[in-house]
């Protein structure tokens, strides 16, 4: 089966994640999904039991990932769908260890930013955001729809996340919006950390 069909059909089930677009069809070849976080696996795992597709499912996180992708692709996977940091590190692991096999992002929509941004401002005092480029190019126009003004910080690397945590809350933030390991290091430090979650709505 050619690569390029399977490379789309990735987009299309990782398209399935954001609102307003349609998934992969019936008949699929098989490709692979590794989860970032629970919310995620559980979606995936969801989405591929209505679209009746032949998907691998796991869950693992940054560094971990590098391994389980690996293994995809020695098991004849050719397509692995991720989001965000994870999504860098196993492009990264793929292409290093020239594994030919294509790595499809679940993108990060303004919807799902928006819908964090809510939940954040429940919480109240000063809300940053710590992200990459592409996903905070959009947050200034969620901000004013918000009403909110957020401390934001960008990130290359999700080596740089910690970091970036302690400089928020030096700033006096008491909410942390982010991926995973952002979420998970803002409750570390004392902060309130706020997932952005990846939605298929309905």
């Amino acid at each position: 089966r050619d690569r390029d069909n399977k490379t789309q059909l990735a987009h299309e089930f990782s398209s399935a994640f954001s609102p307003g677009e349609e998934g992969a069809e019936m008949g699929a070849p098989e490709i692979g999904l590794i989860a970032p976080c629970g919310e995620i696996l559980e979606m995936a795992k969801e989405i591929t039991k209505q679209l009746n597709q032949n998907i691998s499912v796991e869950l693992a996180l940054l560094t971990e990932a590098r391994k389980v992708a690996r293994r995809m692709a020695t098991s004849g996977i050719e397509v692995i769908i991720s989001r965000g940091g994870t999504c860098r590190q196993i492009r990264e692991e793929v292409e290093t260890a020239n594994l030919g096999v294509a790595g499809v992002d679940i993108r990060v929509t303004g919807y799902d930013v928006g819908r964090a941004l809510s939940k954040a401002k429940s919480f109240g005092g000063p809300i940053g955001i710590i992200e990459y480029p592409e996903v905070l190019s959009g947050v200034e126009v969620l901000e004013e729809l918000a009403g909110l003004e957020l401390v934001k910080m960008e990130i290359g690397s999700h080596r740089e996340i910690g970091e970036k945590v302690l400089k928020l809350i030096e700033q006096g933030v008491k909410v942390i919006i982010g991926e995973t390991v952002t979420a998970r290091l803002a409750a570390q430090y004392g902060a309130k950390g706020v997932l952005i979650e990846s939605g298929k709505e309905a």
